[in-house]
């Protein structure tokens, strides 16, 4: 078994609050996805985060995020994993209050993997890139 088996990658959406209180933090303390959340949904599949930064926090904001991490699996797996509609629509429940337990846990600094943006947020999104020296990388529109 090698040093990555212990580790799992999954995504979470993100609103600009939330990606610029991660920006704040080094990368390295994880966030709500917006806040007054009570828990966070980490998604196993990136394509699934991506629906819920597009169908949510795009939705709310004009743009949103998709970050990417990679968690001590053993840690991981003390939270509840449920399905949502559907076998393949997965999803890790972490309340707020595990995000210190959950950030420690960590293999490194989270990664921005995927920025969606309405055409109206294009200023918002220029806004934010500058205010996160310019780590939000590829765009698409929601």
């Amino acid at each position: 078994m090698s040093y990555q088996d212990h580790f799992s990658t999954v995504y979470q959406a993100v609103s600009p609050a939330a990606l610029a209180e991660l920006k704040r933090y080094n990368w390295s303390r994880l966030q709500p996805s917006s806040f007054g959340d009570t828990m966070v949904l980490l998604k196993p599949s990136r394509r699934r985060a991506t629906d819920a930064a597009r169908h949510v926090w795009c939705r709310r904001f004009n743009w949103s995020a998709v970050i990417e991490l990679s968690v001590y699996t053993q840690v991981l797996e003390r939270f509840p994993e449920q399905t949502v509609a559907y076998d393949e629509h997965r999803e890790i429940v972490v309340p707020v209050s595990a995000l210190t337990e959950l950030s420690a846990a960590l293999s490194g600094p989270v990664r921005v993997v995927e920025t969606l943006v309405r055409p109206s947020g294009d200023r918002q999104l220029a806004f934010m890139r500058r205010a996160l020296g310019g780590c939000v990388p590829v765009e698409s529109f929601c």
